[in-house]
């Protein structure tokens, strides 16, 4: 028990000099203690075997540049064509996304690393016919996805994913089920960390 604590003693110590490592990036810029990160993105996507995009939005803290804990939310941008008999087109298909969302960055500090992250959360698929009626289902959403990172500057990363959005619950009685709705992703992102 002992040398537990000893080498837990050790690398509590040693953490911050290995947290505190300057950040490589494309271009220079002064940076202290992170605290809170701001990333806008476009996905691009498959919702009934039709090419759909995304844009979205998280915010949240961030730990070293290692460990970022946001709120995230997308929104379905197009409209989409569809071959349902009883609709013209998907111009009145609504769809959002929302949920916490966890990420871990591996090399934070070198100008391309790479990080992990996982949406857990909850949307809803609204489906609106031509001839009357909708299909309006509450989803619950799991996206898992890693990404490509580039250091544009110490506050800046430029990101390029891919991830897979598994939903469950869209009911298909009139509208999309569930497996219309979950779709491989790809992701461009801009992810700015403030520092003070």
């Amino acid at each position: 028990m002992k040398r537990f604590l000893v080498a837990l003693t050790a690398a509590c110590l040693c953490a911050p000099a290995f947290s505190a490592l300057p950040v490589q990036s494309l271009v220079s810029n002064s940076q202290d203690e992170c605290s809170f990160s701001v990333r806008p993105e476009a996905k691009v996507t498959r919702i009934g075997g039709k090419t759909a995009g995304l844009a979205g939005i998280a915010m949240g803290p961030a730990m070293d540049r290692t460990f970022y804990f946001t709120l995230a939310g997308h929104a379905l941008l197009n409209s989409l064509s569809t071959d349902e008999p009883n609709a013209v087109d998907m111009s009145f298909f609504n769809y959002w996304d929302a949920g916490l969302n966890l990420n871990y960055t591996f090399f934070s500090s070198q100008v391309i690393h790479g990080d992990v992250q996982c949406l857990m959360g909850g949307g809803r698929a609204t489906y609106d016919y031509t001839l009357g009626g909708s299909d309006s289902s509450t989803v619950f959403i799991l996206e898992p996805e890693v990404d490509l990172l580039v250091n544009l500057t110490s506050t800046f990363e430029l990101g390029l994913g891919v991830g897979y959005r598994f939903a469950a619950g869209a009911s298909g009685d009139k509208g999309l089920a569930s497996s219309d709705l979950s779709s491989l992703t790809g992701t461009l992102s801009l992810r700015w960390t403030e520092f003070w």
